[in-house]
């Protein structure tokens, strides 16, 4: 079963809780969005389902998507993302379905065992560790001074996030201690606007429904063919279709 899922715009949930969210971001280069109602023309041709919803983005979308899958009781289910963001969703060695994120840059399957050895914690420490890193992509700031290996650190040691900023006052005065006390209602609305949402209204998604969309024969897609004429698929047209 393949979904292509889609951003509709800036997140209102997250741009109400901070007007800096996504501030400076460069706009997409137009070779690429040029491309997209071509990728979109493709998806409805290929019988691949699409999704998106105004007012969320793709991450949400694929997180309420995700969280379905899990409560049907999925087999396996595999995000192709290098977004760091959704590493929150990967699953447990025991949980029920099997949630893993592959990096399409670095050509990495990435359970578990793989975020832990990557970032040091844990998938569900992620939006806790992301909150103290920070992400620049998204202007979010995190803890002035705080990196990766002293964010894992910390979140080995105290668990959370909230944990570490209560122990704050009590730790060793430093300007690491410093940044923690300062910053910490900072941190605190980082975690907000990272924490993918997993309940975006009006997607509905099941397995049944999907999993019949999914084994449409080329035949039963209509318009498939006239895409593969129009763009010049010659050989995939033979393949799918034969000589005729």
């Amino acid at each position: 079963i393949m979904l292509a899922v889609f951003d509709a715009g800036k997140s209102e949930a997250r741009t109400a809780i901070s007007a800096e969210y996504k501030a400076g971001r460069a706009l997409m280069p137009d070779p690429l969005s040029s491309q997209m109602i071509l990728i979109s023309e493709a998806m409805e041709a290929f019988g691949v389902t699409k999704l998106f919803a105004r007012g969320y983005e793709a991450d949400d979308v694929i997180a309420t998507v995700v969280t379905a899958a899990v409560e049907q009781r999925a087999e396996s289910v595999v995000v192709v993302s290098s977004d760091k963001d959704l590493l929150q969703l990967v699953s447990s060695d025991d949980d029920a379905t099997r949630v893993r994120v592959y990096d399409d840059r670095k050509k990495l399957l990435l359970d578990a065992a793989a975020v832990i050895e990557l970032h040091g914690v844990e998938p569900h420490q992620m939006v806790d560790y992301l909150a103290m890193v920070g992400d620049s992509s998204d202007n979010i700031a995190g803890i002035t001074g705080i990196g990766p290996k002293t964010a894992a650190k910390l979140l080995l040691e105290h668990k959370t996030l909230d944990a570490i900023l209560s122990a704050a006052p009590h730790m060793k005065t430093s300007k690491r201690q410093q940044a923690l006390i300062e910053d910490s209602d900072g941190a605190r609305q980082a975690r907000r606007l990272i924490a993918l949402q997993r309940d975006v209204p009006g997607i509905e998604w099941t397995a049944e429904s999907a999993l019949a969309a999914s084994e449409a024969h080329p035949s039963q897609l209509p318009l498939l063919r006239p895409f593969l004429q129009k763009h010049g698929f010659r050989m995939l047209e033979r393949k799918l279709f034969g000589s005729a």
